[in-house]
Protein backbone atom coordinates (compact mmCIF):
# COMPACT_ATOMS: atom_id res chain seq x y z
CA UNK A 1 0.00 0.00 0.00
CA UNK A 2 1.23 3.55 -1.15
CA UNK A 3 1.18 6.02 1.41
CA UNK A 4 1.18 9.51 0.24
CA UNK A 5 2.26 12.86 1.61
CA UNK A 6 1.75 16.12 0.81
CA UNK A 7 4.62 16.34 -1.11
CA UNK A 8 3.43 13.81 -3.42
CA UNK A 9 0.16 15.98 -3.96
CA UNK A 10 2.51 19.00 -4.78
CA UNK A 11 4.30 17.11 -7.40
CA UNK A 12 1.16 15.85 -8.61
CA UNK A 13 -0.49 19.07 -9.41
CA UNK A 14 3.04 20.15 -10.83
CA UNK A 15 3.00 16.67 -13.07
CA UNK A 16 -0.76 17.98 -14.63
CA UNK A 17 0.24 21.63 -14.86
CA UNK A 18 3.09 20.39 -17.30
CA UNK A 19 0.67 18.55 -19.06
CA UNK A 20 -1.15 21.76 -19.64
CA UNK A 21 1.71 23.54 -21.22
CA UNK A 22 3.40 24.81 -17.70
CA UNK A 23 6.98 25.17 -17.49
CA UNK A 24 7.67 23.78 -13.64
CA UNK A 25 10.28 25.41 -11.42
CA UNK A 26 11.39 24.93 -7.52
CA UNK A 27 11.03 27.56 -5.48
CA UNK A 28 14.32 27.30 -4.10
CA UNK A 29 16.09 27.66 -7.83
CA UNK A 30 14.47 31.08 -8.08
CA UNK A 31 15.86 32.49 -5.22
CA UNK A 32 18.00 35.22 -5.31
CA UNK A 33 20.61 32.79 -4.57
CA UNK A 34 19.12 30.12 -6.03
CA UNK A 35 20.65 28.40 -9.72
CA UNK A 36 17.89 30.33 -12.03
CA UNK A 37 18.21 33.50 -9.77
CA UNK A 38 15.37 35.41 -11.06
CA UNK A 39 14.38 37.36 -8.23
CA UNK A 40 16.27 40.20 -6.48
CA UNK A 41 14.91 39.33 -3.06
CA UNK A 42 12.42 37.37 -1.21
CA UNK A 43 10.11 40.18 -1.05
CA UNK A 44 9.99 40.29 -4.97
CA UNK A 45 6.89 38.21 -6.20
CA UNK A 46 6.89 39.15 -9.42
CA UNK A 47 9.71 37.69 -11.86
CA UNK A 48 10.30 40.56 -13.95
CA UNK A 49 12.93 39.09 -16.45
CA UNK A 50 9.74 37.08 -17.55
CA UNK A 51 7.15 39.88 -17.45
CA UNK A 52 9.74 42.20 -19.65
CA UNK A 53 10.31 39.48 -22.10
CA UNK A 54 7.11 38.49 -22.47
CA UNK A 55 5.93 42.28 -22.88
CA UNK A 56 8.18 42.41 -25.12
CA UNK A 57 6.35 39.40 -27.39
CA UNK A 58 2.77 40.61 -26.92
CA UNK A 59 3.90 44.20 -27.94
CA UNK A 60 6.20 43.97 -30.87
CA UNK A 61 5.55 47.63 -32.04
CA UNK A 62 6.26 49.64 -28.44
CA UNK A 63 9.38 50.60 -27.24
CA UNK A 64 11.20 49.39 -24.52
CA UNK A 65 10.90 52.38 -22.46
CA UNK A 66 6.83 52.63 -22.46
CA UNK A 67 7.05 48.82 -21.61
CA UNK A 68 9.26 49.69 -18.83
CA UNK A 69 6.86 53.11 -17.52
CA UNK A 70 3.99 50.03 -18.00
CA UNK A 71 5.63 47.58 -15.65
CA UNK A 72 5.81 51.03 -13.34
CA UNK A 73 2.29 51.35 -13.35
CA UNK A 74 1.46 47.99 -12.79
CA UNK A 75 3.37 48.16 -9.54
CA UNK A 76 2.75 51.52 -8.36
CA UNK A 77 -0.06 50.76 -5.18
CA UNK A 78 -2.95 53.45 -5.92
CA UNK A 79 -4.39 52.07 -2.73
CA UNK A 80 -3.81 50.29 0.21
CA UNK A 81 -6.89 48.00 0.47
CA UNK A 82 -5.98 44.51 -1.17
CA UNK A 83 -8.71 44.32 -2.50
CA UNK A 84 -8.83 47.69 -4.45
CA UNK A 85 -5.42 47.10 -5.94
CA UNK A 86 -6.14 43.56 -6.79
CA UNK A 87 -9.30 45.31 -8.96
CA UNK A 88 -6.96 48.12 -10.27
CA UNK A 89 -4.06 45.78 -11.28
CA UNK A 90 -7.02 43.10 -13.07
CA UNK A 91 -7.69 46.05 -14.89
CA UNK A 92 -4.59 46.91 -16.28
CA UNK A 93 -3.93 43.08 -16.69
CA UNK A 94 -7.32 42.86 -18.91
CA UNK A 95 -7.71 46.13 -20.46
CA UNK A 96 -4.14 46.83 -21.19
CA UNK A 97 -1.57 49.78 -19.15
CA UNK A 98 -1.90 53.28 -20.48
CA UNK A 99 1.16 55.25 -20.99
CA UNK A 100 1.82 58.03 -22.60
CA UNK A 101 4.74 58.97 -25.09
CA UNK A 102 5.66 62.24 -27.02
CA UNK A 103 5.21 61.63 -31.30
CA UNK A 104 7.42 62.79 -33.82
CA UNK A 105 4.97 65.80 -34.14
CA UNK A 106 5.55 66.56 -30.59
CA UNK A 107 1.90 65.95 -29.50
CA UNK A 108 1.80 63.58 -26.29
CA UNK A 109 -0.23 60.64 -26.54
CA UNK A 110 -1.81 57.25 -24.82
CA UNK A 111 -1.55 53.79 -25.84
CA UNK A 112 -1.97 50.69 -24.48
CA UNK A 113 0.82 48.40 -23.12
CA UNK A 114 -0.59 44.52 -23.15
CA UNK A 115 1.10 42.53 -20.58
CA UNK A 116 -1.09 39.47 -21.48
CA UNK A 117 -1.79 38.18 -24.51
CA UNK A 118 -5.00 36.79 -24.77
CA UNK A 119 -5.15 36.56 -28.50
CA UNK A 120 -2.43 34.30 -29.26
CA UNK A 121 -2.27 32.08 -25.17
CA UNK A 122 1.31 30.93 -27.19
CA UNK A 123 3.04 34.16 -26.75
CA UNK A 124 2.44 34.05 -22.76
CA UNK A 125 5.23 32.70 -20.25
CA UNK A 126 3.44 29.57 -18.27
CA UNK A 127 5.21 28.32 -15.30
CA UNK A 128 4.32 26.81 -12.28
CA UNK A 129 6.21 27.06 -9.18
CA UNK A 130 6.11 24.74 -5.97
CA UNK A 131 8.16 26.63 -2.65
CA UNK A 132 8.04 29.85 -3.75
CA UNK A 133 8.93 31.66 -0.40
CA UNK A 134 7.80 34.97 -0.25
CA UNK A 135 8.43 37.54 2.83
CA UNK A 136 6.45 40.43 3.38
CA UNK A 137 6.85 43.04 6.30
CA UNK A 138 8.84 40.40 8.37
CA UNK A 139 7.06 37.18 7.41
CA UNK A 140 8.17 34.33 5.51
CA UNK A 141 5.81 31.82 3.64
CA UNK A 142 6.04 29.60 1.34
CA UNK A 143 2.49 28.61 -0.66
CA UNK A 144 2.28 25.28 -2.15
CA UNK A 145 2.29 26.28 -5.43
CA UNK A 146 2.10 29.73 -7.27
CA UNK A 147 0.80 29.82 -11.13
CA UNK A 148 2.48 32.56 -12.82
CA UNK A 149 1.79 33.92 -16.50
CA UNK A 150 4.49 35.94 -17.85
CA UNK A 151 6.13 36.43 -14.63
CA UNK A 152 2.61 37.55 -12.81
CA UNK A 153 1.55 35.04 -10.23
CA UNK A 154 -1.87 34.99 -11.23
CA UNK A 155 -3.15 31.45 -9.19
CA UNK A 156 -2.13 29.94 -5.76
CA UNK A 157 -2.74 26.56 -4.75
CA UNK A 158 -2.97 25.51 -1.18
CA UNK A 159 -2.62 21.60 -1.17
CA UNK A 160 -3.62 19.22 1.29
CA UNK A 161 -3.33 15.43 1.48
CA UNK A 162 -6.67 13.61 1.48
CA UNK A 163 -4.81 10.80 3.42
CA UNK A 164 -4.16 12.57 6.30
CA UNK A 165 -6.78 13.17 9.12
CA UNK A 166 -5.35 16.05 10.13
CA UNK A 167 -5.91 17.85 6.46
CA UNK A 168 -9.17 19.58 6.41
CA UNK A 169 -10.95 21.86 3.85
CA UNK A 170 -11.00 24.47 7.19
CA UNK A 171 -6.96 23.81 7.73
CA UNK A 172 -6.28 25.00 3.80
CA UNK A 173 -8.66 27.88 4.03
CA UNK A 174 -7.24 29.47 7.34
CA UNK A 175 -3.55 29.18 5.73
CA UNK A 176 -4.42 30.82 2.70
CA UNK A 177 -6.14 33.45 5.04
CA UNK A 178 -2.90 33.81 7.12
CA UNK A 179 -1.32 34.36 3.78
CA UNK A 180 -3.72 36.94 2.84
CA UNK A 181 -2.31 38.48 6.50
CA UNK A 182 1.39 37.45 6.11
CA UNK A 183 2.32 38.00 2.36
CA UNK A 184 -0.55 40.18 0.71
CA UNK A 185 1.88 41.34 -1.95
CA UNK A 186 1.42 37.90 -3.47
CA UNK A 187 -2.53 38.87 -4.04
CA UNK A 188 -1.89 41.98 -5.76
CA UNK A 189 -2.02 40.06 -9.27
CA UNK A 190 -4.14 36.83 -7.80
CA UNK A 191 -6.88 35.51 -9.96
CA UNK A 192 -7.48 32.39 -8.83
CA UNK A 193 -6.88 31.32 -5.37
CA UNK A 194 -7.40 27.32 -4.68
Amino acid sequence: MTILNENDVEHATLDWLAQLGYERAYGPDLAPEGRAQERDSFGQVYLYGRLRDAARRVNRDVDGDLIGEAIKRLERAESQSLVDENARVHKLLTEGVPVEYRAADGSVRTTSVWLIDFDTPANNDWLAVNQFTITDGGKSRRPDVLVFVNGLPLGLIELKNLAAEAATLKKAHTKIANYRTDIPSVFTANAVTV
